[in-house]
């Protein structure tokens, strides 16, 4: 079984180094590493939000993340931010002119509420 796990990780590096545009290959990398290497981790979960910022999973997986290094404060702020947030909206759907105000807000994590998701 470790071994799977090695390969998926050594698999995961190469398609990341590859094409590291794709938020999938970084969340997936997260999935593998979150317990084993929290910070490198948490460097992958970042890299996919700011590729894909409208994926309300993402964020919910750094709150896990944050819960676990005992950041509560900050994990309770994005928390708080993402309740109201579709779950899973396409990049597409907030480039609309309808969504445009849709989420105006900012809290001092670093991200931000705009029409194209949190940045």
């Amino acid at each position: 079984m470790e071994k799977q796990q090695d390969n998926a990780i050594k698999s995961l590096k190469k398609a990341i180094e590859l094409d590291p545009s794709k938020a999938y290959y970084h969340e997936e990398f997260f999935n593998k590493l979150h317990k084993i290497n929290p910070e490198e981790a948490l460097a992958s979960i970042k890299r996919a939000i700011g590729l894909n910022p409208n994926k309300k999973s993402l964020y919910e997986d750094l709150i896990i993340l944050l819960k676990k290094a005992n950041y509560d404060e900050e994990a309770a702020k994005i928390t708080k931010v993402i309740q109201d947030f579709p779950k899973n909206i396409p990049n597409l759907v907030l480039d609309t002119e309808e969504t445009k105000d849709l989420y105006p807000i900012r809290f001092g994590t670093g991200i931000i509420v705009s029409k194209r998701g949190y940045l």
